[in-house]
């Protein structure tokens, strides 16, 4: 395996399109997609036929339904409003509480790993920031759950904003002009110092935008990039300087009509590779036909790459395995560091921090292989 890397360039690619043709729209979900992913021999790691990348529509939905696909960029509206997976005799302010919206940013440099979210659970406000110091192998975690209305969360990464603001807790993203600027803000408290953080985040890679279904009317979009980001961060007194070349941070806009029994194991991570910023997200989740509809991608120098269906294959203590059928995504990740949160009978989450190790098989590149590059991984059961 290449050995990790501590720093990279930007981008040095030219940012070519691997999208459809302008204007294309995908039929409807029950119906055959022409490019849909094949997989390749089993056992051989051999990448099948890539989903098409498409250029988006004005908006997701249209009258006879929803345009389910992925996407090189987003619409000019990403709302999912308009669904009504209760059908029509539910008003719509019922049905609501069922779509879930947040808007979160996993961090790594500086010898800290972040993870920072705003939630719109509808029944319930929640913001949280997680910071893994790396120095002194601290985990500090700072949570709000309140009433509905506090946490606030934009429609898409353009000219928006998300926020929750509390007295002992800030969590605030502006999506303006091809950027993300991340505030953050952490009371003290018995276990940990003052956490602040500003970052600034370029919106400067090829992103994966996808709209795919839970269900007929049930939608879920997602918006996720990675690229080098720059700012500060405080622990305590302590300030620490993230630069482009050596911190990176993927950012993650999210809605979805989740069903009630909310289930997925997720898995981000990245670095170094070759002087190049790499990186990948990976989701096993409750989406239909997997084959043709997931957010699994690799980034590599400011290339998307889709990936096939994932699945967590083994969690065994602190050791969690991704990978696909075919072999083409080969993933462990050593977690050292967890933060569980949930009551021992109802719904769970937790996220955990460690360090990805594996092969993933690119179209046209063959084989990258990484070894301990941060990473971040969620399991969720129930809202």
């Amino acid at each position: 395996m290449r050995s990790p890397e501590t720093c990279w360039t930007g981008p040095r690619r030219e940012l070519v399109s691997t999208s459809a043709a302008e204007g294309e729209r995908l039929p409807a979900a029950s119906a055959p997609i022409a490019g849909a992913p094949v997989a390749g021999a089993p056992g051989t790691g051999a990448p099948g036929a890539t989903r098409p990348v498409l250029t988006p529509p004005t908006s997701f939905r249209r009258d006879d339904g929803w345009l389910w696909g992925t996407y090189r960029s987003a619409p000019a509206s990403v709302s999912l409003d308009d669904a009504r997976p209760f059908g029509k005799l539910v008003p719509g302010i019922v049905q609501r509480r069922a779509l879930k919206e947040w808007q979160a940013i996993e961090l790594a440099g500086a010898g800290v790993t972040l993870l920072a979210a705003v939630f719109d659970a509808k029944v319930a406000s929640v913001a949280k920031l997680v910071v893994v110091d790396h120095q002194s192998g601290k985990l500090h975690s700072f949570m709000h759950v309140g009433p509905p209305g506090r946490a606030r969360v934009g429609d898409g990464l353009t000219s928006s904003t998300s926020v929750c603001d509390t007295d002992e807790l800030l969590v605030r993203f502006d999506n303006e002009g091809g950027m993300v600027r991340f505030v953050a803000r952490g009371a003290p408290t018995e276990d940990s110092p003052r956490i602040e953080a500003e970052v600034t985040v370029p919106l400067d890679t090829q992103p994966i935008v996808i709209c795919q279904p839970f269900g007929e009317d049930r939608p879920l979009y997602s918006h996720k990039s990675l690229s080098g980001c720059e700012g500060r961060l405080w622990i305590g007194d302590e300030r620490r300087e993230l630069s482009r070349t050596t911190a990176w941070a993927i950012v993650d806009d999210h809605k979805g009509w989740y069903p009630a029994d909310l289930t997925y194991d997720w898995c981000t991570f990245a670095g170094g590779v070759d002087g190049r910023l790499f990186g990948a997200n990976l989701t096993d989740n409750q989406v239909l036909e997997p084959e043709r509809y997931n957010e699994n991608c690799c980034w590599f120098d400011g290339i998307m790459y889709p990936l096939p269906p994932i699945r967590l294959i083994e969690a065994i203590g602190s050791t969690w395995r991704f990978g696909d059928e075919t072999g083409q995504v080969q993933v462990e990740v050593h977690q050292d560091h967890i933060h569980d949160v949930g009551a021992q009978f109802g719904p769970r989450y937790e996220s955990r921090y460690g360090k990805a190790s594996g092969r993933i098989v690119l179209p046209g590149l063959g084989p990258v292989e990484f070894a301990s590059l941060t990473a971040i991984s969620e399991r969720r059961r129930g809202l």
